[in-house]
């Protein structure tokens, strides 16, 4: 199902009555203001001199990235059907005919739809208000001419990337950088300010650009468009400055970004620098300033480990702490600016151990350590065990073992710009280097931690327990001294009769299931399960009249769904694939418990044809999740079919009693 929404921008006016959608108001001006957009530290005359087509580029991003965020993909009732949606822009524009050409508005819905998995539509009409183009900039300096003009994040790899142009190439670069919050724009400001006391007069020009939306807008986490706000704004400055192309410096392990375990795989896998995407950002450039314009790459063939030793080489090695990699940007505090869980955590650590520059990316730093630090259950811990048991398969693999394994691969070398056999080769070098210094900080980090793995001192979820090979870990655990039901990272164990089944995919059916087991004898209503599975802690029970749910537990559950919401929304940004599944499956879990208990309103449903929805959705999952058993693990599957029964309500009823462990 694809969710449509007329998107009326600048004081756009509304469509005619055939048009469909909900209609969403953004604007950049005026006392009612809802979008934000600030460009400083550039000189007067810069911004007196912008052409209209990068007045019209600016506003067009703002928009397009605010709602991106304004229109949420799922809602409560139709959980995973909403993914793709399609937005039908209105936007006053200084050249409509430019942007209604054909070249222009075919190169940006390419672009925004390779990003973002949705439709687009704009419809452009002449801007005929009277506006300020200088409003929107700020804190002028004097006049300054770049060389280049880079995308600074304030991570390694940027941080990589302007010491190479400003130290190693000798050029004057102008660092871009998009701001969203004050928490992170003192940082960025304090590291700018270091790297250019160390590089020659006037070689550095810092242009913070601040673009936001009200709060009031922010309904989805996954801003798949937030690399194309960057990269208009960044070629906006180059255009103002004279030149014809951009830089984003990132490692191209994760520039290619191939999925680390198969649930990655899909449309939801970010692409924000992906070589396919700035060849499109590339194409839009170039057809509206019509002229060429090329946005690059220069790190696709570095790892990041080779990140960490060009800024060690080049006497930076002290501003390796001043740099932030951590996905979660809101409980950070001054001291633990890493969470030491997401992906980019992990990723950062390794490259500094492998490059030697543990001393320079303190433990202190990290509020999870990398080897011992204990890991939650779900998203954190699959995505470290994956990504160690990926590196560690990926290390040995021969070339056609690894094309085989990452499909993507072959259809990313037609936009590496060099021909597709070498492009091939320099992939599979790229990412067995990537492997072997994972592999040898691997090593390392076991035996520093030998003694704790003897004693048994370590937690049994730290990454010095999960690294032992799953070969060793299964015949350890091989035989259970009782029936086991149990979810271990993302798959359950499960052991019946004697007999094991293989590692089954987690899903809701078992989850179901493990609950029912867990309470033998117990009368399970449909609507509790739900409850259960979306984390509500003793649940009421439905009655034959009267409210389903009271209002507290739903007002709990809304807060909770917005809490995994904003979790979403950071994992998202900073692809932290690993935290995306654990909090997608929270997000799922209560939606539909939300779905069977309250409406649209947020009240509370009167129990009735929400009981015979619930039935239905247990049922079926369950079901599927027998069908699963039935092949795989045929005793219990029988077992099942007599001890387990489902309807409105659901029970577990074996004879003679079974003490599972779960």
């Amino acid at each position: 199902m694809t969710r449509s929404s007329v998107i009326l921008c600048g004081g756009a006016s509304a469509p005619g009555p055939n048009a469909s959608g909900s209609i969403v108001r953004l604007d950049l001006r005026g006392s009612d203001h809802n979008v934000n957009l600030k460009i400083s530290d550039i000189s007067q005359v810069m911004a007196s001199n912008i052409p209209n087509v990068l007045v019209d580029l600016l506003e067009v991003a703002a928009y397009v990235y605010a709602a991106d965020q304004a229109v949420s993909r799922t809602g409560a009732e139709d959980t995973g059907k909403r993914w793709h949606r399609r937005f039908e822009f209105h936007v006053p524009v200084r050249c409509p005919d430019l942007w209604a050409s054909d070249a222009v508005t075919s190169a940006l819905l390419d672009t925004l739809t390779l990003l973002s998995e949705d439709e687009y539509e704009f419809h452009f009409t002449k801007f005929t208000q009277s506006v300020w183009v200088q409003g929107y900039f700020e804190n002028f300096v004097t006049e300054f001419d770049a060389d280049e003009v880079v995308l600074f994040s304030g991570g390694l790899d940027s941080l990589a990337g302007a010491i190479q142009e400003a130290l190693v190439n000798q050029r004057r670069v102008a660092l871009v950088s998009h701001r969203s919050a004050p928490k992170r724009s003192k940082k960025l400001d304090d590291l700018v300010e270091k790297l250019r006391k160390r590089c020659p007069k006037n070689n550095v020009l810092p242009v913070p650009v601040w673009a936001n939306k009200s709060s009031a807008l922010g309904r989805d986490y996954t801003q798949r468009s937030r690399s194309f706000l960057y990269a208009a704004l960044a070629s906006t400055v180059a255009t103002m400055l004279g030149r014809s192309r951009i830089h984003f410096y990132e490692n191209g392990v994760t520039s290619l970004n191939f999925p680390i375990a198969p649930q990655t795989v899909g449309a939801r896998a970010t692409r924000t620098t992906h070589p396919q995407v700035l060849e499109r950002f590339g194409q839009f450039f170039s057809a509206l300033l019509e002229r060429p314009f090329q946005v690059e790459n220069p790190f696709i063939w570095k790892t990041k480990t080779d990140v960490v030793h060009l800024i060690k080489e080049h006497g930076c090695s002290d501003l390796i702490p001043l740099t932030v990699s951590c996905s979660h940007t809101r409980p950070a505090s001054n001291l633990l600016t890493h969470c030491g869980e997401c992906s980019q955590c992990v990723d950062r650590r390794f490259a500094t151990l492998a490059a030697g520059m543990g001393e320079h990316d303190p433990l202190e730093i990290y509020k999870v350590d990398l080897f011992a630090g204990e890991r939650r259950a779900g998203g954190a811990r699959t995505m470290i065990e994956s990504y160690v048991r990926t590196a560690t398969e990926v290390a040995k693999m021969s070339d056609v073992e690894f094309f085989s394994r990452f499909s993507e691969a072959s259809r990313v070398v037609r936009h590496l710009g060099i021909p597709s056999n070498e492009a091939g080769t320099q992939i599979l070098d790229l990412y067995q280097r990537h492997a072997k210094e994972v592999s040898r900080v691997l090593v390392e980090g076991l035996a520093a931690h030998a003694s704790g793995l003897n004693d048994g001192t370590l937690p049994e979820s730290c990454l010095a327990v999960l690294a032992v090979h799953q070969r060793y870990r299964a015949s350890a655990a091989a035989t259970p001294s009782s029936p086991t039901f149990r979810l271990e990272t993302d798959f359950w164990r499960i052991w019946f009769e004697n007999e094991a089944a293989p590692p089954l995919k987690n899903s809701k059916g078992f989850r179901h299931i493990a609950h029912l087991l867990s309470s033998p004898g117990r009368e399970i209503h449909s609507i509790q399960l739900l409850a259960l599975e979306a984390g509500v802690t003793d649940p009421p029970l439905p009655t034959s009249s009267g409210d389903v749910v009271d209002e507290k537990t739903i007002k709990d559950c809304l807060k909770a769904l917005h809490d995994a919401r904003e979790e979403l929304e950071e994992a998202e940004k900073n692809k932290d694939l690993g935290r995306l599944q654990y909090f997608r499956q929270r997000e799922e879990a209560l939606n539909d418990y939300l779905a069977s208990v309250a409406g649209q309103d947020g009240r509370p449903r009167r129990d009735g044809g929400d009981a015979e929805r619930a039935r239905k959705a247990v049922t079926n999952a369950i079901n599927r999740a027998r069908a699963r058993l039935r092949k795989h693990h045929r005793l219990l599957w029988q077992h099942l079919e007599g001890a387990l029964t489902t309807g409105i309500s659901c029970s577990y009823n074996p004879h003679p009693p079974v003490d599972w462990t779960v």
